[in-house]
């Protein structure tokens, strides 16, 4: 699929119009489940690109505050109504778009409390220029302890059959993300690649893992 912002917008905004009612229950993602155990309970979770919210709903169930940030109309109003229907009031959606001010400014106003930014397979659905501006941004606005959680597809997922219809993805090594972000000020206290992360029915993606502090 072509890499423009209009192209990418319609395939989502098409793709979470018809992609589940707010009644339908949804698993965490294995990533989820993985952090929820890397966490004090007192962070604020930013899940970032949170699409239908599965996994700020699952975190919303262990007792975080969370923030989902996703820039697709559909897919906000998608969690808001999951979480309604849900019961679910420590969790909130907003509209925001990475070249934006909402997910920064969100920040700014949580300085008081610790921050986990979390983005599951959103670093591949975005451009080189997006990813260098969301992590300068963050490196702006994050304290000393505040957190990055990031699982993206690498570089050796390109060639691997997908389930998914064909839409925009971007593959680049983890070494690529790990030198750019300490690069910032980030320490890198986990990372790894592999299989086995992140299966659904057939597909086994190639993934990297990353968890990073502010220094």
């Amino acid at each position: 699929m072509s890499n423009t912002t209009q192209s990418r917008d319609d395939y989502w905004d098409s793709y979470y119009l018809g992609r589940c009612s707010e009644a339908e229950k949804e698993p965490p993602s294995q990533f989820a489940t993985f952090m929820v155990q890397e966490l004090a309970p007192d962070f604020v979770i930013f899940d970032v690109g949170c699409g239908s919210a599965r996994d700020s709903l699952f975190f919303s169930l262990y007792g975080f505050d969370v923030v989902g940030f996703d820039g697709c109309p559909s897919a906000v109003k998608l969690a808001e109504g999951k979480a309604k229907f849900l019961g679910q009031t420590s969790v909130t959606f907003r509209e925001s778009m990475t070249s934006g001010s909402e997910i920064y400014g969100a920040i700014d106003q949580q300085k008081d409390k610790n921050i986990c930014v979390y983005a599951r397979f959103f670093l591949h659905a975005i451009n080189d220029a997006e990813q260098s501006h969301f992590f300068e941004q963050l490196a702006a606005h994050l304290k000393v302890g505040d957190m990055l959680a990031f699982e993206y597809r690498n570089d050796h997922d390109k060639g691997i059959p997908k389930i998914a219809e064909p839409h925009y993805r971007r593959y680049q090594p983890s070494v690529q993300v790990n030198t750019q972000l300490e690069t910032l000020g980030f320490e890198t206290i986990y990372a790894i690649d592999g299989k086995g992360f992140a299966k659904y029915k057939t597909e086994d993606a190639e993934v990297s893992r990353g968890i990073f502090k502010k220094l």
